[in-house]
């Protein structure tokens, strides 16, 4: 990234941002020293002179650029506008339409404020990036997420209302209807809806599968927080989406796939240690030791289970299980 783009993004970010950014924010961004975070602060300043700082409550040091500052719009490259059209076709391929429509409709609105000349230019090269690259195929279900039954899922978050829905239970097989302090939204390769059940003894936070949702109505009675909770550390304490106790979690990785394990992240809290051989030891603290089985498979012998005992237990048992089902198939005509 040229010292000019650089310029005119962080400028981007300062308008956009209501609370301010700071040099170690743009220290991260940026991927730069503290040194050229202030020399790139500075030279934003030079050419907006209406700059400002920002009063904080820590003693973090923090700069704005006024709503309304003018950044001129061919600023925009050709990779954002392209970012954001495969942006668009990746909510697509999640089951996200309307989510995509809301992308694409920023997209028309960024596209509409650069001037044609620029855009006729940058035009060709957005097109040759987006049919140069696509997404890889992933088997299972693909599930249809009724758009009306999500808007109202996230009126009911935005208004922090409760809501009933009619769910159907797999474990009973039958459809219920269940009153719901919903908490957020989890996306992923399943959608689901993260909230707290009323009127059970010890209800805790649940997951609800959005497919098997089959009708849902927003309560005129607030939503009833979880002492002590998080969506973002329930979210992460999980190794996919089933939730238990988290575990401390270790595994150990052969030299040969070293390197691919260093550029893999397997968990948000992982750290790697590496070895005197050339191997590498990978912990976390997570929960869902069913999915951590099914992704341990996919390495083969190339991994070690140090921790959790009951992890290890758990992939012998499935390992044979799927030994037998390849054996019992191998028999039939």
């Amino acid at each position: 990234m040229s010292k000019a783009e650089q310029v005119l993004r962080l400028a981007s970010w300062m308008r956009a941002s209501r609370y301010g950014v700071s040099i170690p924010e743009i220290q991260n961004r940026f991927g730069i020293s503290r040194r050229t975070a202030e020399r790139l602060r500075n030279e934003v300043a030079y050419l907006f002179p209406d700059i400002e700082a920002v009063d904080t409550d820590d003693s973090t040091k923090r700069w704005r650029l006024p709503a309304g500052t003018s950044i001129d719009p061919e600023g925009y490259s050709v990779d954002e506008v392209a970012a954001l059209a495969k942006a668009a076709d990746l909510l697509d391929h999640h089951n996200l339409a309307s989510e995509a429509q809301r992308l694409r409709d920023v997209q028309n609105k960024i596209a509409a404020a650069i001037p044609d000349s620029a855009f006729t230019r940058m035009a060709p090269d957005v097109e040759a990036l987006l049919d140069a690259e696509g997404f890889i195929s992933r088997p299972g279900p693909r599930p249809r997420i009724d758009p009306e039954m999500l808007a109202t899922l996230r009126h009911a978050l935005k208004a922090g209302q409760r809501i009933r829905i009619d769910y159907y239970l797999r474990s009973k097989a039958k459809r219920t209807w269940i009153e719901l302090s919903p908490y957020g939204l989890l996306h992923g390769h399943r959608h689901y809806i993260v909230g707290r059940p009323e009127g059970l003894n010890d209800p805790g936070v649940r997951l609800y599968s959005l497919p098997n949702i089959h009708d849902v109505h927003t309560i005129d009675a607030p939503v009833v927080a979880e002492p002590g909770f998080s969506f973002e550390g329930f979210v992460n304490r999980a190794f996919g989406v089933y939730q238990d106790e988290p575990k401390r979690v270790v595994w150990k990785f052969a030299p040969d796939v070293a390197d691919i394990v260093r550029n893999y992240q397997f968990h948000p809290t992982q750290t790697l240690t590496e070895q005197p051989d050339g191997a590498v030891v990978v912990t976390f603290t997570a929960c869902g030791e069913l999915e951590m089985c099914w992704h341990l498979f996919t390495w083969g012998d190339a991994v070690e289970i140090l921790e959790p005992q009951s992890l290890r237990e758990m992939y012998v048992q499935e390992l044979r299980r799927a030994r037998t089902a390849a054996e019992s198939s191998s028999d039939v005509d």
